[in-house]
């Protein structure tokens, strides 16, 4: 089992949920609204200075899983047009 989470551009939100349906990943944790700054998608903060927003997946899921996942997200990261997208794999100690 893998323990992981995707934090992306909202515009992206769409197209992870596409990947887990494609992939069969039914159990994740969506949080809509996330804030922050990123090489790879600039600051988003939702104001006038900063516009835009991200969004973060949290998933536990089969490791074949995770590996076709990370793959996509590998791929989609070494597109030269592309908005932010981070996947960072952690520990899993425990679910209760």
């Amino acid at each position: 089992m893998e323990f992981f989470f995707i934090v992306c551009s909202a515009t992206m939100g769409a197209d992870v949920m596409l990947q887990f349906k494609k992939l069969e990943i039914h159990n994740f944790t969506q949080i809509p609204l996330v804030n922050g700054s990123g090489e790879g998608g600039g600051k988003k903060f939702g104001n006038d200075i900063w516009p835009g927003d991200n969004t973060a997946f949290f998933v536990v899921t089969e490791t074949e899983k995770y590996e076709n996942l990370r793959d996509w997200v590998k791929e989609y990261r070494e597109q030269d047009i592309r908005e932010g997208m981070k996947l960072i794999n952690l520990a899993l100690k425990e679910i209760v």
